[in-house]
């Protein structure tokens, strides 16, 4: 625990997230990423903050997504959370999207539903 009173992730949850396999639907033709994002984000300091997901479209893929905005605040915690994410390379190759400088991430994670948003739904915001 930090002198603040923040645990850190511990090994444990690292190396599990680090070797966490991604769910598959029965037919094996939709990846269930959400419970790989909702473990960490379990872990997460300050989600409050630093975690927004919302639904939208990528448009460069052409099919429904989880958008996951992240930010880690530069808590170190974090930093090793998303280390071990990144140590992760299926995951990691399948839903990063964007880095920026101080520790903001996007991914995408793909949705079940292939609707595209209609001509009144707003669009997803540029990455």
């Amino acid at each position: 625990m930090s002198d603040q009173g923040y645990d850190y992730p511990s090994d444990d949850d690292l190396t599990r997230i680090k070797e966490w396999r991604v769910e598959w639907l029965n037919d094996g033709t939709h990846p269930l990423y959400g419970p790989w994002f909702a473990f960490i984000k379990s872990l997460w300091w300050m989600p409050e903050w630093g975690w927004s997901e919302k639904d939208g479209y990528d448009k460069d893929y052409d099919r429904p997504v989880r958008i996951y905005r992240i930010s880690t605040g530069g808590w170190s915690g974090n930093e090793d959370l998303l280390g071990a994410m990144e140590n992760n390379f299926i995951n990691w190759t399948q839903t990063f999207v964007q880095m920026r400088r101080g520790g903001h991430y996007i991914f995408h994670a793909p949705r079940l539903n292939n609707t595209k948003p209609d001509a009144e739904t707003p669009q997803q915001e540029e990455t």
